[in-house]
């Protein structure tokens, strides 16, 4: 039996219903230490990850999945990157 490989942010909330993962408002992505390959299931070969710490009264916002959706989670941290908090 062939194992498939499994998105690794499908237990966040609304992954299954729209491929995109909740995060942080203030911060959406963080840097992810990995290697920055397009085979990269949970950065897309970016190198920044979605940030899922989303705190009690804090803005939150909605990213692409990663795994599901790449390409649009691509072009969306390229959006990103000038917006983060120095």
């Amino acid at each position: 039996m062939k194992r498939v490989a499994q998105c690794p942010w499908q237990t966040r909330p609304t992954h299954k219903r729209n491929r995109q993962i909740q995060v942080d408002g203030y911060r959406p992505i963080v840097y992810g230490y990995c290697p920055q390959d397009e085979d990269c299931a949970s950065c897309a070969g970016t190198g920044f990850k979605p940030n899922i710490e989303v705190r009690m009264g804090r803005d939150y916002d909605f990213v692409p999945c990663p795994y599901c959706a790449p390409e649009d989670y691509k072009k969306r941290v390229e959006r990103l990157k000038d917006k983060l908090p120095k």
